[in-house]
């Protein structure tokens, strides 16, 4: 790599949100050239005037960075193609940054399907808890690449296969799956495509001498062990059974044979956050720590906000916030770690099969509140296995759960959508906030 990849270029940066606004902060400080675009912000943002697509001078272009969403059919990526621009993410911008400095933080990086933000999260709690070091979260949670700060001695960063994909330079000093499903087709185009993009980081960690650990709860994650095994003595294999190296299972922790107890927080509860412990365990045992001092760290970690979080307990009622379930995968965890729940489930479907999120829903005796635009996707998917009412949005699914369960003997109302939140909500987070309000004022 050059020097200096960013003098004398010229950035399109394109979607203002937080990474965004980070990258167009960067380039400012290695005095770059920089034009911003984004489809709703017109308004001068941070001295820069946003332009549209066809409005800019693509001569001058030399590299395009698109927000990590955006749909590579949008026009300013079919136009950077077309003139043959360079097109870059905000994670390469960042290994770029990483490996020009003088002494930079050391890496954890977190990636796969589901468990990314939780495992990221306890990672950073443990490190946390039982080190002087200065230890940060970021990426995909918390605070943007390009924002967190460079004398920590830790970054622990959560990575999505859109990030990946955008990057040829990133490796990690430990690199981390947590599993490995389906998701984000509509960006990828086919399975193969998305996890070729998460497939990215362990090899190029793997090719840069760091430590992976990989989950093996699937037969993809258990095959790239397989393959990291035979390439490096630096792989672990992590999961719920024998067959990894560290293994949740009836509540206690194993490591290369040997058991531990666990001290399990209400906020790791279910079979699925074994699998969230085991891989944070291996994570910070491959960045040196002791294991003892992490035993006794896990009883504290508080959780995170919309992932199956614990709102409140009033009679014979709890209220479950899971607005961080997207996916079916996901909310499968969720029916299981809280059975016979009142679900509330629905928004904006992914194109995925349905089928095992039907079987699970009949073995937890789940009663269904489907809601939102694709409410009637879950009616037909679910309506053979379980009882499902159909609600127009949420605030009425979730009264109306309410006075099912007041009708019986209470349960646990539980909002884990399977979906994503865009036909309501900007985001999943707007989303379990307006569940938690709903909750808050029942409960007044």
């Amino acid at each position: 790599m050059q020097v200096d990849p960013l003098h004398h270029r010229c950035f399109y940066v394109y979607g203002l949100g937080l990474s965004g606004m980070a990258v167009v902060g960067y380039l400012e400080d290695q005095m770059a050239r920089i034009i911003v675009g984004d489809d709703k912000i017109n308004d001068d943002v941070a001295g820069h005037a946003p332009q549209h697509v066809d409005d800019i001078d693509w001569g001058v272009v030399d590299v395009f960075v698109p927000a990590p969403g955006l749909p590579e059919t949008h026009p300013a990526y079919v136009r950077a193609r077309q003139e043959k621009c360079e097109i870059l993410g905000e994670l390469e911008i960042y290994a770029w940054k990483m490996m020009l400095a003088d002494e930079a933080p050391r890496i954890i990086a977190v990636t796969g399907t589901n468990g990314k933000s939780t495992t990221t999260a306890l990672i950073a709690h443990l490190m946390d808890s039982v080190t002087e070091r200065s230890i940060v979260a970021g990426g995909n949670l918390g605070l943007p690449l390009l924002k967190m700060p460079m004398d920590a001695n830790w970054h622990v960063v959560e990575l999505s296969s859109y990030q990946l994909d955008l990057q040829t330079s990133f490796a990690s000093d430990v690199a981390v799956l947590t599993n490995l499903g389906v998701d984000h087709l509509d960006r990828h185009g086919s399975v193969e495509a998305y996890h070729g993009a998460k497939k990215k980081l362990f090899d190029q960690t793997c090719d840069h001498g760091g430590r992976l650990v990989l989950g093996v709860v699937d037969a993809v994650g258990l095959a790239w062990y397989q393959e990291f095994s035979g390439r490096t003595p630096r792989a672990k294999s992590v999961g719920l059974g024998e067959d990894a190296q560290i293994h949740v299972a009836d509540g206690q922790l194993h490591v290369d044979g040997v058991t531990y107890p666990l001290d399990i927080p209400k906020s790791l509860q279910g079979r699925h956050n074994g699998e969230n412990i085991a891989s944070a365990i291996g994570a910070c045992l491959a960045a040196g720590n002791e294991l003892d001092e992490l035993l006794s760290a896990l009883a504290s970690f508080p959780g995170l906000p919309h992932r199956l979080e614990h709102i409140l307990r009033k009679g014979e009622l709890e209220f479950v916030n899971d607005s961080k379930a997207t996916n079916a995968s996901s909310t499968c965890h969720a029916l299981r770690a809280w059975p016979g729940s009142y679900w509330l489930v629905g928004g904006l479907s992914k194109p995925e099969d349905l089928s095992i999120l039907a079987k699970t829903a009949k073995e937890t005796s789940a009663k269904a509140f489907a809601f939102g635009k694709d409410a009637g996707v879950f009616v037909d998917a679910l309506s053979d296995f379980v009882p499902v009412t159909q609600c127009p949005d949420l605030e009425k699914a979730f009264h109306a759960a309410v006075a099912q369960a007041q009708k019986g003997d209470g349960g646990t109302i539980l909002l884990s959508p399977a979906s994503a939140s865009f036909d309501a909500y900007p985001n999943f987070m707007a989303r379990g906030e307006h569940f938690r309000g709903l909750v808050e004022a029942w409960g007044a």
